[in-house]
């Protein structure tokens, strides 16, 4: 498969020159078309994931939030109760998101937080997804202002607190690492 593919940043590049970002952001969005034909979890699933694969290399960053933040946000709201399309559309957004302030605060304003808190709300059982929405949400809090005032107005503060409380294995660190980011004074409790 092409995400095996992606295993590189060398390979990464080549398969973005080939135009493979908004090919899959193509695919992504026939998968959120409003047909009953098109609600494909298997498939939506594995093009989030290869957008989360090639988000890794710094190259696609900026394509994949400019062009996938809000589709990212139409998966989650058309796959409410599918963890694992959860899990890779959010994942895809805080790797596209890491160490870049500047597309963070771009994510942001496309309602990046929105859809970590409607992932959080979707599917607070699952611990990989919710672990996934803190990690993408301290990504884009942890070097700007700006995406901290919105991670308020987002209202994540108490959502990644329930999920530190009910997946503490797997959320404890990543929404303790959010909630300090965010500037919260008691982050630890």
């Amino acid at each position: 498969t092409l995400k095996r593919l992606a295993a590189n940043d060398e390979v990464v590049m080549l398969l973005f020159d080939a135009g493979v970002v908004p090919t899959t952001l193509s695919l992504i969005a026939w998968c959120t078309g409003p047909h009953s034909f098109q609600f494909q979890p298997r498939l939506c699933r594995s093009a989030c994931s290869l957008l989360w694969q090639t988000a890794c290399s710094d190259g696609p960053k900026e394509s994949i939030i400019n062009d996938g933040t809000t589709l990212l946000g139409d998966v989650v709201r058309r796959y409410p109760k599918h963890a694992g399309v959860l899990e890779q559309a959010v994942g895809a957004l805080g790797a596209a998101t890491l160490r870049q302030p500047a597309l963070a605060e771009s994510a942001a304003s496309m309602g990046a937080f929105e859809t970590c808190a409607d992932a959080l709300k979707a599917a607070p059982e699952k611990e990989w997804v919710c672990r996934q929405a803190c990690l993408a949400g301290s990504n884009m809090v942890r070097r700007s202002d700006e995406c901290k005032s919105r991670a308020h107005a987002a209202n994540l503060e108490e959502l990644v607190r329930s999920a530190r409380a009910r997946h503490p294995k797997s959320c404890k660190d990543v929404g303790t690492a959010f909630l300090r980011d965010l500037g919260i004074e008691d982050y630890k409790n």
